[in-house]
């Protein structure tokens, strides 16, 4: 005899192992007509489970620490060994995870499994969701980047409407006034044991239900479609002649499981950063709002809806209202019918019509069900996949741009201008040229408050030098500075006054150049930088790419930094010889920089040749495993 063997009889003598794996697993039957929605809850253990194993594996380098977690991250995604892969699974699944449990519970909801006797296994799913909901909350915040604090500010001071002790709640949640270090320890402390532990529990609760009351039969195929449940003592739902849970259920679990990993690797490995926008990878600043914080899409319903009422409080009571209704809807819905389509409010368009009565029962029912899930999809995707805003954004507290933007002609023709212009796009306001006090608009043009007005031509490469220190030094070096007040050029002369455009080599044109000489000269000029343009501007562009996606490219920035600054000093240049020995040089260096994305590229070519094959192998094995159970029909 074998040592299985031995173990196996060993194991059966004292607990009786075959009788209970008989009884639990190849005893236990299901209603023959089961469809494929039963299996959302074995996909959702799945996930929780993949969740489990990759937050601890996190766990091994993250730092909870205010000051080190976002580094802690960056160095998760780019030094530890498939540290990328591990943390976008927990990201991506906990999105996921989300996605699966709406549809668990609508799958609930049309086959009307919550009604009696089953009242208890709808509350403890019901809070299930709620925990889920909540430990994606906390662990949002856990990254420490821009995104996540200021949509944790968001989401916390929503909270405050509360009447008397709203204030204090806050102030619980965050461990202080404001979202700091103690608030980033709460929801470490709430993401990684408090909510888990309670997850486990309330999922033991939910299982034990299951097994305990049976499996509800669905309504689909039937010619009786009602509860058949009497409340006058316990009945166990067997269902005598059906399907054994093992093996015959268990494959179309498991084939599920394989569906759900197809479509989770195909997110995964082609578009990870679909949960993560460019604020994600950008460290926290308390000091710095950004332009747009949109919470995680799951929650975009309720943040949407609190913009219909006049206060947020009521918006707040609403919601609150109506997900007291959905947990309690199986006290509320006492009807027999199951089947959806006998339920017309459940569906927009009915096969029959039911009483005044079903009508009202359902009523409540069917909002809930469009708050909850249609209501967040359908916010979501409009959310998602609005035009963007440009960040360049008029200050509203400046008194230069309200004045002239309300004036027209001449006057207004200055804002006009600076809104299409570079410094627009960074923010740099009228005062920050012109002086003045931007806040008084009586005094905003007093020169006891430094108001500078307009230069001399003599004096604009002073005016700008202000800020452009370098580049002031590098023109005055020029023949072009040299003629500064014998009628030369001027910075104004290319970049622009209010309209400043940014250096490029598209400055050097033949408009402007002809002006005050021959464009030969400085067509060669042109020609001499524009290959050393074109690669920085396109390493700019995928550095930003890869950036986006939480690779780190800090010391790459400095040095395309290094080298556009280098670039630059050459616009006012005007020996071609020493232009094309200098821009030979820079383009070397950026030859580098190339190899490096080239490489990033191709690591990035080399996760989706992976992804390829992981979804394949998936969607094999779920093949399999569907024949397989044909076999055993």
């Amino acid at each position: 005899m074998s040592l299985f063997k031995l173990i196996d009889n060993w194991l059966d003598v004292r607990i009786g192992t075959h009788s209970l794996i008989e009884k639990e697993l190849t005893g236990y039957l299901l209603p023959r007509n089961i469809n494929v929605w039963y299996s959302m809850g074995s996909v959702l253990l799945f996930i929780f489970s993949l969740q489990i194993v990759t937050g601890i594996l996190l766990l091994i380098y993250y730092v909870p620490d205010a000051d080190k977690a976002f580094a802690s991250i960056t160095t998760i995604m780019n030094r530890v060994p498939f540290g990328w892969l591990i943390r976008m699974c927990h990201v991506v699944g906990s999105n996921m995870m989300v996605l699966i449990l709406l549809f668990h519970m609508l799958s609930v909801l049309f086959m009307g499994s919550y009604k009696s006797p089953r009242e208890l296994n709808w509350l403890s799913g019901f809070i299930l969701f709620n925990l889920v909901m909540a430990i994606s909350l906390t662990g949002y915040l856990l990254p420490w980047s821009q995104l996540s604090y200021w949509a944790t500010t968001v989401a916390t001071n929503s909270v405050g409407t509360i009447p008397f002790i709203g204030s204090y709640l806050v102030e619980f949640l965050r461990g202080g006034k404001l979202v700091g270090p103690p608030t980033l320890g709460r929801f470490f402390a709430l993401h990684v044991a408090v909510i888990p532990i309670s997850i486990l529990a309330f999922v033991g609760l939910h299982l034990f239900l299951l097994q305990r009351i049976g499996v509800s039969k669905p309504p689909f195929g039937l010619k009786e479609t009602k509860n058949g449940w009497h409340g006058e003592a316990f009945h166990y739902e067997a269902h005598p002649g059906g399907i054994p849970f093992v093996p015959n259920y268990l494959l179309q679990d498991i084939t599920s499981v394989m569906l759900y990993l197809a479509f989770f690797f195909a997110v995964l490995f082609f578009d990870p950063y679909l949960f993560l926008p460019k604020d994600a990878f950008i460290p926290a600043d308390p000091f710095q709002t950004p332009a747009h914080i949109k919470p995680e899409w799951y929650f975009l319903a309720n943040y949407q809806t609190l913009k219909l009422f006049p206060s947020e409080f009521l918006g707040l009571a609403v919601q609150g209202a109506a997900m007291t209704f959905l947990a309690l809807l199986p006290f509320v819905d006492r009807g027999a019918e199951k089947h959806p389509l006998k339920r017309p409010l459940f569906m927009i368009c009915s096969i029959r019509g039911d009483s005044d009565l079903d009508r009202a029962r359902y009523m409540g029912a069917f909002f809930m069900i469009r708050i909850s899930s249609i209501h967040v999809l359908v916010l979501s995707g409009l959310i998602l996949f609005q035009p963007s805003h440009s960040s360049a954004v008029t200050p509203t507290d400046n008194a230069c741009v309200q004045c002239h933007g309300a004036q027209t002609g001449r006057l207004a023709k200055p804002v006009e201008l600076w809104r299409k212009s570079i410094h627009a796009e960074n923010r740099i306001a009228c005062n920050d040229c012109h002086g003045g006090d931007p806040k008084d608009a009586v005094n905003a043009m007093n020169p006891d408050r430094g108001f500078l007005g307009k230069p001399n031509p003599n004096d604009i490469p002073g005016f700008c030098g202000r800020c452009h220190v370098g580049v002031m030094k590098d023109y005055l070096a020029s023949l072009h500075g040299k003629t500064l007040g014998r009628g030369g050029p001027t910075c104004v002369t290319c970049h622009g006054n209010h309209l400043v455009m940014k250096a490029t080599i598209e400055l050097i044109n033949e408009k402007d150049c002809t002006r005050c000489h021959d464009f030969e000269k400085s067509l060669r000029i042109k020609e001499a930088m524009r290959e050393t343009e074109t690669k920085i501007v396109y390493l700019d562009g995928k550095l930003a790419d890869f950036k986006g996606k939480g690779v780190d490219t800090s010391q790459m920035e400095k040095t395309l930094f290094a080298a556009r600054n280098r670039f630059h000093t050459l616009f006012h240049e005007l020996d071609v010889l020493k232009i094309k020995e200098q821009t030979a040089e820079i383009s070397k260096d950026l030859d580098i920089q190339l190899q490096h994305i080239n490489k990033l590229a191709e690591t990035d070519r080399k996760r989706k040749i992976a992804g390829v094959a992981a979804i394949a192998a998936t969607l094999f094995a779920a093949l399999l495993l569907r024949l397989y159970a044909k076999t055993l029909d």
